[in-house]
Parts: C-alpha cells; sequence; structure tokens
C-alpha cells in the first residue's frame, strides 16, 4: 500500500511538473485571493447587510402609510345602518387610510441611527482583518511552496553529482585505482538521491495544492508559482519594537473594530435610558365606506361618499411609571456589556502586542540565520571543493565524498529556509509597520 501511495503521488507530481504553464507571483496569488476567496465574499455580503440596516434606522423617522378595503356582504336578519333587525341581504364596501409618526422616544430612534452607523463601520473593520488575515496565510503557504521548488532543485543537483561521481568512479575502477565495490556503493548513494528527488518533489506537489485550494484556483495541476524570489526583495526592518506597536494600533482593523464596538455598546445603553422617557406619537385616519340594502332605496355611491367619510387624529403620550425593574435591569446589562467590550479592546490590545513581539523576534532571528547560513555554505563549498579532489586523485574514500557533498546540501537547504523564513517574517513585521499587503 505505502508503494502504492508513493507511485500515485509520483505520477500526480509528474502531471503537476508537465501540466504547469503559468508560474504565479506573491502579488498575483495576493490579489486573486483577495477577489475569489469565498469566506471575504461572505462578509462582503454581511456589509451589504449591514449598510441596508443603517439605511433602515434613517427611514424609522418617517411616518408609516397603510390603506385597507374591504368588501362584506350579509345574507338574512341582520342590523341596518339605524340599528333596527331586518332580514334583508346586505353588502358593504369601506376604505381607510392611516398614518403614525412618533413624535419623541426619549432620542431612542436618534441613538439607534448612530449605533447602525458604527456598527456597519465595525463590518468594514472587519471584512479588512479577515482580508489582511487571508493574505498572511498566502503568503506562509506561498513561501513554503517557493521553498519546496528550491529542495527539489537542490535534490536534482545533488542526484546530478552523483551520476557524474558514478562515471568518474566507473573510469577509476577500470584504471584499476578502484575496487568494483566503490561502484556499488555510487549505486546506492544514487538510488537515495533518487529517493530523495521523489519526496521533494512530492512535497511541492502537497505545497501547492495547499496554495491552488486557499485561493480557489480550478484548475490546480496546472497551478505553478515562481521559482525563486530574491532575498534584496525585502527591505531590512530595524525600527525599535515600541515605535512599530505604537503605528500598528493606529490602523490594524481588528483594534478599530474593537473600539468601533465600545461606541456601538455606548449607544445601546443610551437607547435603554431611553426607555424611562415618555413617548408622543400622533396618528391620522381617514375611512369611507358604500353601503347597499336589497330591500330598500339606497342612495347613490357619490352621495354616500360624502356623506360616509370621517376623518380623525389623535396624540398619544405614553408616560412609563413601573415595568417590572425591565428598564431598569436593561439599563444594567447595557453597562456590564460596555465594560466587557472595554476588555475586549485591552485584550485584543496585548494580543497585537504580542504578535508584534512574535514577528519582531522572528525576523531578527531569521536575519541572523541568514548570515550564519551563507559562512557555513561557503565552508561547505571549499570542504566539498576540496574533497572532490582528494576523490578524484584517489587519496580520499567514497564515504568521505558522500560525506562532504551531504553536509554542503544540508548547508544549501538550511540557508534557502533561512531566507524564505526571513521574507515571510519580515513582510509580516512590515504589514505591522503599515506597509500594505496587497
Amino acid at each position: 500500500m505505502k508503494k502504492i501511495t508513493i507511485i500515485l503521488l509520483f505520477v500526480v507530481g509528474n502531471l503537476w511538473m508537465i501540466s504547469a504553464q503559468k508560474q504565479w507571483t506573491l502579488e498575483q496569488c495576493l490579489d486573486y485571493a483577495q477577489r475569489e476567496n469565498v469566506q471575504i465574499k461572505q462578509r462582503l455580503l454581511q456589509a451589504e447587510n449591514a449598510k441596508i440596516s443603517d439605511k433602515q434606522s434613517k427611514q424609522n423617522l418617517l411616518p408609516d402609510l397603510n390603506m385597507y378595503v374591504g368588501q362584506g356582504f350579509s345574507f338574512g336578519r341582520s342590523i341596518d345602518e339605524t340599528n333596527t333587525y331586518q332580514n334583508n341581504n346586505v353588502q358593504n364596501t369601506s376604505f381607510s387610510v392611516s398614518s403614525g409618526l412618533s413624535l419623541y422616544d426619549g432620542g431612542r430612534m436618534f441613538y439607534a441611527i448612530e449605533k447602525s452607523k458604527i456598527d456597519f463601520q465595525t463590518i468594514l473593520q472587519d471584512v479588512a482583518q479577515y482580508k489582511n488575515d487571508v493574505a498572511l496565510q498566502v503568503m506562509a503557504y506561498y513561501f513554503q511552496a517557493v521553498y519546496a521548488k528550491q529542495q527539489v532543485k537542490l535534490s536534482e543537483e545533488q542526484q546530478s553529482l552523483t551520476e557524474q561521481q558514478l562515471e568518474k568512479t566507473n573510469l577509476l575502477v577500470e584504471s584499476g585505482r578502484l575496487p568494483q565495490g566503490e561502484v556499488y556503493q555510487v549505486q546506492a548513494q544514487l538510488s537515495q538521491d533518487a529517493f530523495a528527488l521523489l519526496t521533494a518533489r512530492n512535497e511541492l506537489t502537497l505545497n501547492l495544492l495547499q496554495l491552488a485550494q486557499l485561493l480557489y484556483v480550478e484548475d490546480v495541476l496546472a497551478f505553478d508559482v515562481v521559482d525563486e524570489i530574491p532575498l534584496a526583495a525585502v527591505p531590512q526592518l530595524t525600527p525599535p519594537l515600541e515605535d512599530i506597536y505604537a503605528k500598528a494600533l493606529g490602523f490594524i482593523p481588528a483594534i478599530k473594530a474593537e473600539e468601533l464596538r465600545i461606541q456601538s455598546s455606548e449607544e445601546s445603553l443610551k437607547m435603554e435610558k431611553a426607555a424611562f422617557y415618555p413617548r408622543l406619537s400622533m396618528g391620522a385616519s381617514y375611512g369611507n365606506g358604500y353601503y347597499i340594502a336589497g330591500n330598500r332605496v339606497n342612495l347613490p355611491f357619490a352621495e354616500q361618499w360624502k356623506q360616509n367619510q370621517n376623518l380623525g387624529v389623535s396624540l398619544s403620550l405614553q408616560i412609563p411609571i413601573f415595568n417590572k425593574m425591565s428598564v431598569i435591569n436593561r439599563v444594567k446589562q447595557a453597562k456590564l456589556s460596555l465594560e466587557g467590550q472595554r476588555l475586549s479592546v485591552q485584550s485584543a490590545q496585548n494580543d497585537l502586542r504580542k504578535e508584534i513581539q512574535q514577528a519582531y523576534v522572528q525576523t531578527v532571528s531569521s536575519q541572523q540565520k541568514i548570515t550564519v547560513s551563507e559562512a557555513n555554505v561557503k565552508a561547505k563549498q571549499l570542504a566539498f571543493d576540496y574533497q572532490t579532489e582528494k576523490f578524484e586523485s584517489g587519496v580520499s574514500t567514497l564515504y568521505e565524498y558522500n560525506e562532504s557533498k551531504n553536509a554542503l546540501t544540508r548547508a544549501l537547504s538550511e540557508q534557502a529556509q533561512s531566507t524564505y523564513e526571513y521574507l515571510f517574517r519580515s513582510s509580516v513585521l512590515s504589514f505591522y509597520m503599515g506597509e500594505k499587503l496587497f
């Protein structure tokens, strides 16, 4: 079963290499993710919904207007317009229009307007924060995929060196300078290199698949990224840690969203307090009707329309006296919610500080790794060149040669890992300094 899995991964990996036609840059991946990510689209719909709610809160200040039309039929004994019972067939048509308007409600509707406006701005900040989260996730997957491509390249070079070594070993064996057993050892090393190359390609396949799925790319087999990203593309970052944190507080959407939620909670508290005040509303109505009885002479429609019309205007004042302590308790709950939201802001600020501290330390650490790895590669390259000369001269063993070659490969791999780790970490830190991700 394990062999079958390896073969399938090898086939998929080769298909990926063959079908890949376009190499995506980091900027292209970031832009595509912002357009096609389903979760981002869902949050944009939530923002549209909040925008409608904001608009509705303003429209609640308008009066309402309703119309009613009715048609009734009565057969047999009924009461006529003189309040007398008669056996009669009657039909009547009624029509009315009514309107109501809140004149004063303690300012509740105005507080609701302000709250809806703040809630809409809060959701916009939530959308912006999620876009940033997606961008950071894309960056992490992208750099991992590029690093995996470098690992494939190193494995291919390792295999090529072993193939060259096999040719040279055959020549040395034919000349009698090395025993036949040396050829077998090189062939064994070549098999190990082939397996390492297969593993590296499979790892690249999985990394590209994860990135393609994150981007919602349909043709995953044709998806590929650039082979290499220059280290010089990312600037050196040296600002003090506290300066980065102070600047991030002013623009990170997650912090802005939590601060806006405090304002929203304050408006909610005002809305609850508004219930302590009286409410004044007015209403107006107009009604008319048409009545037809079967056993009498009925007035014409126009005459009845003049006689049956009625017009009403009303003012209503509601004064709260005792509501089972519900208003007082709602005010208390609103105050607790406000205090809880203030704590949420502090928590978000603390989380941001931790994230920046980690990003700062990781960036400095990865930068130091680059310096050390570069020196290590130079040293391992010199050692390998020296061992190559000794092996070709017949004064060094195959074991020593392979050890030196493997050490150089590990050094190159560590250098690539340090480079792309620094690229990602420094990009994250650049984001906290105000640089846009997309």
